[in-house]
């Protein structure tokens, strides 16, 4: 699974992004949240969480989300590298197999 890459068209080399990244399973409503080590030392990126970590919504956000179900918005699951993310999607695909309703 390639993940923050870019390939230049021209040349044809491949190379890392380091960027945040919003995953978004819209059918089973979860969401992770990739989390670079700049952003993770940024006061800014902190803006809109909690001290519990969840996110804070502009008010037409919330109202939204609040009258699609979108309650998920609010708590991301946050992972720091991206074979965290890629090990913790692998076990919710695991738990739409396996897991008990």
């Amino acid at each position: 699974m390639l993940i923050n890459r870019f390939q230049c068209e021209a040349c044809g080399k491949e190379a890392f992004m380091e960027a945040d990244l919003l995953y978004h399973d819209m059918e089973r409503k979860f969401l992770i949240q990739y989390v670079s080590q700049e952003s993770m030392k940024n006061p800014k990126f902190y803006r809109n969480i909690t001290k519990q970590g969840t996110m804070i919504l502009d008010p037409i956000s919330s109202t939204i989300m609040d009258k699609t179900g979108g309650e998920h918005f609010r708590t991301p699951h946050y992972v720091f590298s991206l074979g965290e993310l890629v090990l913790y999607l692998s076990f919710r695909d695991l738990c739409g197999i396996w897991g008990q309703d």
